[in-house]
């Protein structure tokens, strides 16, 4: 049998996950420590998290959630964090630039030290809490 490379692998990992990420996202329940179908959902849809985001009434800094993608990730995935940058960046940067008008979420961001330019997604989940991810 052929062996196949781990690069090779992991493309197709990253592919597969972003071909079923709006499925996975909308069926599994949300975690506080975010995942990876959460954020491969997000980042598909941010034009409706910020919908939803600006649809808020009195957010607070205790229902914004900051989750380091890294940390959702497993090791030497990396590149799925890259190729979301690559596919997503005009989304990405227009997020980010939405959200640099919104205080409570500028509030979380700098008392975590968390540049804007980190951010990669918003998750707005049932209920009003909002997951920021960042990388």
């Amino acid at each position: 049998m052929k062996r196949i490379s781990v690069g090779f692998r992991l493309a197709i990992a990253g592919a597969l996950l972003l071909a079923a990420a709006p499925v996975v996202a909308r069926a599994q329940s949300r975690s506080s420590q975010g995942s990876v179908s959460a954020l491969i959902g997000a980042v598909n849809s941010i034009s409706a998290q910020l919908a939803a985001l600006n649809a808020i009434a009195g957010l607070t800094t205790r229902e914004v959630q900051l989750v380091n993608a890294a940390t959702i990730l497993d090791k030497g995935n990396t590149p799925v964090l890259n190729n979301l940058f690559t596919k997503f960046g005009a989304d990405i940067t227009r997020l980010q630039s939405a959200l640099g008008s919104n205080t409570v979420v500028m509030q979380s961001l700098t008392a975590a030290n968390v540049d804007l330019t980190r951010v990669l997604a918003l998750d707005v989940q049932p209920g009003g809490n909002v997951v920021v991810y960042y990388r």
